[in-house]
């Protein structure tokens, strides 16, 4: 994707924050800058995903399957003090798909809080250890 498509991306969803009345955390619109003065929580960040994400899933076509999101919360599994659970805000446009994914040892909720019509698919469960085919 190109810089301008990642973005026109944040831009739309930090408009449909604003919409909706939703603050994100101040490193959201940290600078290099800032992850240069902040290293420690830059490297925490960092190791957790939290922050943007923006992604065409490598097929060029953003519109249609794609995906925007903001991390903000993100454990990491098998650690002390640890909570393997994601807290994320997801901007899907209309038409768009996002493709199958699982975690077998990470929790997740999710919420429309948009407005939008969530759609699912669940698929059967595979033996533990094991993605399903």
């Amino acid at each position: 994707m190109k810089r301008s498509q990642i973005n026109q991306a944040i831009e739309a969803a930090e408009a449909l924050l604003a919409d909706y009345r939703w603050r994100l955390p101040d490193f959201a619109t940290w600078s290099r800058d800032d992850h240069t003065r902040f290293v420690e929580r830059s490297q925490w960040l960092g190791a957790r995903q939290m922050g943007w994400d923006v992604t065409d899933f490598g097929q060029g076509d953003f519109t249609t399957r794609g995906l925007t999101l903001f991390c903000l919360r993100n454990g990491l599994a098998n650690r002390p003090n640890e909570r393997p659970y994601a807290e994320k805000l997801l901007f899907v446009g209309p038409g768009q798909e996002t493709p199958f994914h699982a975690h077998h040892d990470k929790l997740e909720d999710i919420i429309v809080r948009g407005g939008g019509t969530l759609c699912v698919e669940f698929t059967p469960t595979a033996p533990c250890g094991t993605m399903p085919r």
